[in-house]
């Protein structure tokens, strides 16, 4: 534990007259006011002895502090010498900050950590340091009394009072004799919590003084960031508008000449038609990708010679999906090729793709479809074809319908002609011969009857003749009546038919077929002419092995006939025709 510092007293002898412990530092402060003060102040009046008057000035007392002070320890005196003057410097201090800070400039000063050496000392307690020297040296009282002086010697006091300057303790003087006791842990002790409060408040308005500076710095740079930022977003602002504004023009006008239609050239093969020009431009169907990538299905228009197709650049498949119409009403047969085409503006020529190659279609077999999508396509060619297609589709209908009543007149002539090579004809009838016979077949007419052969064969297939009414035999199995009716002259024209499956067939059953003559061969190729090759000679020949005459087969001769052959029979005069018939009750 420490041991408190010894009181320091200061004896007075006759020799040495003690003084009182502040009276060196009051001169040292009338020196300093007089050196520090204003222009046109007189400082105090120094009641003290002066040494150039000859008069003994007082020893140092720091002198005697330090003869009466043990070893290692420190004079009192040491906190006491140059209070005044701290005081003095720290006021200054605070008034220069305090006019720095009223005129809006920070202070040179801009350490944060003040030294406290540098800090003034608070003047109250100094004043209470001072009183207790006073009375320490017997010039104060500790309690003085109304109207007692603080100065054992009037004479001087009244004089220091009247040339004492305000705010600057005068010096005390001590009684001769009398012994100073000054307690230097409290003299510390109040300088000490001088200093502190002192280096507080003065670090606290330091801080509030440079936080207050930083907030005006940093609000007036934030102000000056923010108009610089405000200017250059102005700036970068209008030079981006007007860059954009010449850009967009430079691209625009990019764009305008890459997307400009292309006037393309192709390959196409027309029919050269004596008197067909041009009517309708020719459809071509577009689908693909344009420059972009933009889908394109759309139809677009040539001329015959392959000119005029205009295209976006890109990558297309053409294909033509209807005719053109020609000048008097022609359609084409319509290519089914599909070409694939790179369009550039630096290559229009597309004529390497391939050929468009149209055929011609006889003006008969062009169909109402084809006319319509012609028609469709052509009028689709702007808005100024309208009148020009529906006329050019007129033409086409028209030739059509001229062309499909010649074909219809050529046909029938020529029907006719083929009639007539398989026509029977005699004064009083006429039939065709059926189509299954047409060359396999030769006819011998004599007079009203007409005899039918298989070519190269002797046998009949059938017989058409006249007999009289009175006849009214129908035969039998093997031959028999097929068909009758009767003529303008009463007598009945007959169909008359063997059934050759069944008479050879019996004949093979009897033994008879070699003597009469009958082979298998023959029998099949008279069975085939009267079935109309419906019928085989093994199968009616099994049919009559099984049913005898009642075999559905051997038939089959009746309905061929009665299906073709007599129903082309056409009986000439046909008004006596109608008259028998009444007569005769017949159909």
């Amino acid at each position: 534990m420490n041991e408190p510092e010894p009181r320091t007293t200061f004896p007075t002898t006759p020799d040495e007259p003690a003084r009182a412990d502040l009276a060196p530092s009051a001169a040292e402060e009338r020196a300093t006011q007089k050196d520090t003060a204003p222009d046109g102040v007189q400082p105090a009046q120094d009641s003290s002895p002066d040494p150039a008057d000859g008069n003994d000035a007082p020893p140092d007392i720091s002198d005697a502090a330090q003869d009466t002070q043990p070893d290692g320890a420190q004079p009192a005196q040491d906190s006491l010498p140059g209070t005044a003057d701290a005081a003095q410097d720290t006021e200054a201090a605070d008034n220069n900050a305090a006019t720095d800070a009223a005129q809006g400039s920070a202070p040179a000063d801009t350490d944060t950590d003040p030294d406290p050496a540098d800090d003034a000392i608070d003047e109250t307690a100094v004043d209470a340091l001072l009183h207790q020297v006073k009375v320490a040296a017997g010039v104060e009282d500790d309690e003085p009394e109304e109207g007692d002086t603080a100065s054992g010697d009037t004479d001087v006091s009244d004089a220091d009072a009247g040339n004492a300057t305000p705010g600057v303790t005068a010096p005390v003087p001590v009684a001769p004799g009398r012994v100073i006791s000054v307690d230097t842990d409290e003299v510390r002790r109040v300088l000490e919590q001088s200093r502190a409060t002192a280096y507080a408040t003065e670090t606290q308005r330091r801080e509030t003084l440079l936080r207050q500076q930083s907030d005006e710095k940093r609000n007036r740079t934030i102000a000056t960031a923010l108009a610089l930022v405000l200017v250059l977003a102005l700036a970068g602002f209008a030079a981006y508008t007007a860059w954009s504004v010449v850009s967009n023009q430079q691209s625009q006008a990019a764009w305008d000449e890459a997307h400009e239609p292309v006037s393309t050239t192709l390959s196409v093969a027309m029919p050269q038609l004596d008197g067909v020009t041009q009517g309708s431009r020719i459809p071509v169907s577009v689908r693909g990708a344009d420059l972009d990538g933009n889908a394109v299905d759309e139809t677009r228009y040539m001329n015959w010679d392959g000119t005029g197709l205009e295209l976006v650049q890109g990558s297309y498949s053409l294909s033509i999906p209807a005719s053109p119409i020609g000048s008097d009403g022609t359609l084409f047969q319509v290519p089914g090729d599909v070409l694939s085409v790179e369009v550039t503006r630096d290559q229009p020529d597309l004529t390497s793709a391939g050929t468009l190659t149209f055929g011609e279609i006889p003006a008969a077999d062009v169909t109402d479809e084809q006319i319509s999508a012609a028609k469709q396509y052509a009028a689709s060619d702007g808005a100024d074809t309208t009148e020009a297609t529906l006329e050019l589709a007129a033409l086409a209908e028209s030739k059509r319908d001229a062309a499909v009543a010649q074909q219809r007149a050529d046909q029938e002539a020529q029907a006719a002609a083929e009639r007539a090579q398989y026509l029977v004809s005699c004064d009083l009838y006429e039939f065709e011969l059926p189509e299954y016979w047409r060359g396999k077949v030769t006819v011998r007419q004599d007079g009203t009857t007409a005899i039918v052969y298989p070519t190269g064969s002797p046998n009949r297939l059938c017989t058409v003749f006249v007999r009289p009414a009175s006849e009214s035999s129908a035969g039998d199995v093997g031959n028999s009546l097929i068909y009758q009716t009767p003529l303008a002259n009463g007598d009945m024209l007959v169909v008359w038919a063997p059934r050759w499956g069944y008479l050879v067939a019996e004949a093979e059953k009897n033994g008879t077929a070699a003597e009469k003559g009958y082979t298998a061969e023959m029998a099949q190729t008279l069975v085939d002419l009267q079935s109309g090759g419906t019928q085989t000679y093994a199968a009616v020949k099994a049919d009559v092995d099984a049913h005898g005459s009642d075999a559905d087969s051997i038939f089959a001769v009746d309905d061929f006939l009665n299906e073709t052959l007599v129903p082309s029979i056409e009986l000439k005069q046909p008004e006596r025709r109608r008259a028998a018939c009444a007569k005769l009750g017949c159909a």
